[in-house]
């Protein structure tokens, strides 16, 4: 089983229909989120499946004075720094259950002016989806930086959102985050996360092997969950098998974060399904290792519990670990 097929299970990527380029606004095709904007990155296609109503007028962004480039640069990297007064379940000023859509709107048009791709599409008659992306330069590198803000049709505020960030090594076909991807993102880095919000309710592991795709390299990924604060991060990191093992280093994780309204917090396997979102597959599991064998717990994984697991990385964010081959289903 390849979970980066589930990847295209998420709201954001099974509903979005066709695709909207930036430079051509009458293309009919839609690229997944789930991958920056770029000629050269990789673009997940999805048929179309819902009927859109006729009825609905899609949004558009009020005429508010756009910022200059350098300070809508200064504002999103302040926003990252993950500071009062936003901080997670805050983001980038927005706050899912509170945020009205109003306001939304006015904070990404901050940004307008260094977006490759700024929209709200009403993508079913239910759920609207609004997408911001941006390419960040960070010491060497350009980090593709995407955010995504869900509501429905009948609810006035952000009912979630999230972000995915990209080095701009993964559009060459490698799949790590580098230093300048960590620095610019060093509030949600693992380590960081854990310092700042404790132990999470649960952490999850699974060893990602890409059968069906030869060229591309297998995946660690680890997802941690605070669902009483509306937290799901998935870290997703390059995996080197090594004899009977399959290592890998949290510091080259790619950060794909969600965030939901306390409205569901309470029951969020439910929200999860019923938008269709990849953490959907991950919380329904039962029990972990029975249920579910391609996800397991630290200890299952790693021979380590959760405060062992996480003291080791929090007083060395580089170190590497390893999960024995034979604890993992054949793919």
């Amino acid at each position: 089983m390849n979970t980066k097929i589930l990847l295209a299970c998420s709201l954001i990527t099974y509903f979005l229909v066709g695709c909207i380029s930036f430079n051509n606004p009458t293309h009919t095709s839609v690229v997944s989120t789930s991958t920056p904007q770029s000629t050269t990155s990789p673009t997940l296609f999805i048929k179309p499946t819902i009927t859109l109503t006729s009825t609905f007028i899609a949004p558009t962004f009020e005429a508010i004075p756009t910022l200059g480039t350098d300070e809508s640069f200064s504002s999103l990297r302040n926003y990252l720094k993950n500071e009062p007064p936003c901080q997670l379940p805050c983001l980038l000023g927005i706050r899912p259950g509170q945020s009205t859509f109003l306001e939304v709107k006015k904070i990404l048009a901050e940004f307008s002016g260094i977006s490759n791709d700024l929209y709200f599409k009403q993508v079913t008659d239910i759920w609207v989806v609004g997408i911001l992306g941006v390419d960040i330069n960070e010491g060497n590198s350009v980090i593709g930086f995407r955010s995504h803000f869900v509501t429905k049709i009948d609810k006035d505020v952000i009912l979630y959102t999230g972000f995915r960030a990209y080095p701009d090594n993964y559009r060459e076909g490698n799949t790590y985050a580098d230093e300048d991807h960590n620095n610019l993102l060093f509030a949600y880095t693992l380590p960081q996360i854990v310092q700042t919000y404790g132990l999470p309710t649960q952490t999850l592991m699974t060893a990602d092997l890409n059968v069906s795709e030869p060229t591309s390299p297998d995946d660690f990924i680890i997802r941690v969950l605070y669902p009483e604060l509306g937290i799901f991060i998935k870290y997703d990191m390059p995996m080197e098998i090594k004899e009977n093992t399959y290592k890998f280093c949290v510091s080259e994780a790619i950060i794909d974060l969600t965030i939901i309204s306390e409205e569901y917090r309470h029951n969020y396997q439910e929200f999860f399904k019923e938008t269709n979102d990849e953490w959907e597959w991950v919380t329904s599991a039962k029990s972990i290792s029975i249920s579910n064998p391609f996800l397991k717990s630290t200890k299952d994984a790693i021979k380590l519990d959760d405060e062992d697991f996480y003291d080791k990385l929090i007083s060395s964010p580089n170190q590497c670990f390893e999960s024995p081959i034979n604890i993992w289903p054949e793919p």
